[in-house]
């Protein structure tokens, strides 16, 4: 996909659904996690990689497959912190970040590419900080 971050510098699908899962730290983790925005396409290939993480797709950009999809409103559908990875990309990342830290477990990560404007302060103000920042992608974890 054009200006799809996520994709930049991979073999494929497969490959930008190991990036999200390694970025993520799904692994080992169980629970929930959300993509939205772009990199939405991508979570059928994630679902598929295994683990015992279920990938909620926003809608609007997932294709069919193993991934739970919905469509997103103005606010998350989810309980505060329950959920393990949240991953924004594109528009979604400026229209979710907070709500995507809202939703965030206290050992989650959020990551956020195309970052927004006043990213850092955003992030300060919804009690997360960015671990590690490359190329136009941050990864934020609770405070």
């Amino acid at each position: 996909m054009p200006g799809d971050t996520v994709a930049a510098g991979s073999g494929g699908d497969r490959q930008a659904a190991i990036r999200i899962a390694a970025l993520l730290g799904l692994n080992d983790a169980s629970g929930f996690a959300l993509v939205a925005g772009p990199a939405a396409a991508f979570a059928a290939d994630l679902a598929e990689l295994g683990g015992t993480v279920e990938i909620i797709a926003d809608a609007t950009h997932a294709s069919s497959g193993a991934a739970s999809r919905l469509r997103l409103g103005a606010r998350l559908p989810f309980f505060d912190g329950k959920l393990h990875g949240v991953w924004l990309s594109g528009e979604s990342a400026d229209a979710w970040l907070e709500e995507g830290a809202r939703v965030l477990h206290p050992l989650g990560r959020l990551v956020i590419e195309a970052s927004p404007a006043l990213m850092v302060q955003r992030l300060a103000a919804a009690g997360l900080r960015i671990v590690a920042e490359q190329e136009g992608t941050a990864l934020a974890t609770k405070v």
